[in-house]
């Protein structure tokens, strides 16, 4: 009987051996599908976040290259101003009382009056004005090419 009773023990121990290694098996089998599964969502995932990064480096140039132009508009409009305001200085009466009007009163009447060949070296003060407007011009275009 003993021999029976350690042959159903034996068959008992290796049913539940049989059993845990179809268990285990089973259980290792989920693990590898979801393991697949979830590389497979990270792989989907993965090229939806690359593809949002494409998109928005996009977005983001765009931005950069639309915030570059609005700071260079307005520089030039600050630039526009501010030439039109020394114009505005110089032609207005504003102007007369910095002098413009006499400082040009002046060269007439050195030109009218002299009598030597100098006076026409004078001419040059004529240019003076344009010659500072230009410099001003040049001086802002400096300024908005460091921009």
């Amino acid at each position: 009987m003993s021999a029976a009773r350690h042959y159903v023990q034996r068959i008992d121990t290796d049913n539940l051996k049989q059993d845990f290694q179809s268990a285990i098996q089973n259980e290792l089998n989920d693990v590898k599908n979801n393991q697949a599964e979830l590389q497979q969502a990270n792989r989907d995932y993965k090229k939806l976040i690359d593809e949002r990064m494409k998109t928005n480096e996009t977005a983001i140039k765009q931005y950069d290259q639309a915030f570059n132009r609005l700071t260079k508009c307005i520089t030039a409009m600050f630039f526009i101003i501010a030439l039109v305001m020394v114009a505005f200085l110089a032609l207005s009466p504003l102007g007369d009382l910095l002098g413009v009007h006499h400082f040009y009163e002046w060269i007439n009447y050195v030109l009218k009056t002299g009598h030597s060949a100098w006076r026409y070296f004078i001419l040059v003060f004529y240019l003076v004005p344009y010659v500072l407007f230009g410099l001003l011009i040049y001086a802002i275009l400096r300024a908005y090419k460091s921009i």
